[in-house]
């Protein structure tokens, strides 16, 4: 009767510490995904405006062609979990009266807007040459099979000037186990 208990306690024991070792293992080496191209869309974002265009790895941000941009990254074919964003603006010139808004944003596959994940940055004084984080929202950058990321550019005063913007971004999303723990600091 004393050895089945010790040898219950023993295999729980076992269980418990193999169960802790695949969380480790998961959280240590997620299968990570980096997003650093995509393709820009002046105007409306729909099917037609993103038919045919190639994949750069910088976006345009030109305010005297429309009132708002996008710079649409490819869609997911898993469940993801966006775990950080971040760009660096290449090069920044001409004048505007206004401001450029950033945000990144999640859309349907059907171009559907679903939410916005990131806090606003205004691109007309965000610093140049050096890298930046975007300030992500918690659990709302959890991407279904069918969504997309996109940064949603909107010009303050709408079309006019000549400013011209030219960022670079990494996003890093990851999938497997690691979305089932607990995100402790997103």
């Amino acid at each position: 009767m004393i050895r089945r208990r010790i040898l219950a306690l023993l295999l729980g024991a076992a269980l418990l510490g193999s169960i802790f070792s695949i969380a480790q293992a998961a959280s240590a080496t997620p299968g990570t995904v980096f997003r650093r191209y995509g393709i820009d869309v002046i105007g409306a974002l729909n099917l037609t405006n993103l038919t045919g265009r190639p994949q750069t790895p910088s976006a345009v941000v030109q305010t005297a062609s429309a009132s708002e941009s996008y710079y649409v990254f490819p869609a997911v074919s898993s469940l993801q979990v966006i775990d950080s964003a971040c760009f660096y603006i290449l090069n920044r010139s001409g004048n505007y009266s206004g401001s450029v808004t950033m945000t990144l944003d999640i859309y349907g596959i059907d171009g559907s807007y679903h939410r916005t994940i990131s806090s606003p940055v205004d691109l007309t004084t965000a610093a140049t040459g050096t890298w930046l984080s975007l300030d992500l929202s918690g659990y709302t950058t959890r991407l279904t099979a069918s969504e997309y990321p996109v940064v949603h550019f909107v010009y303050s005063n709408g079309a006019g000037g000549t400013l011209d913007i030219r960022p670079i971004f990494e996003i890093r999303s990851y999938t497997g186990l690691r979305m089932f723990l607990p995100l402790v600091g997103r």
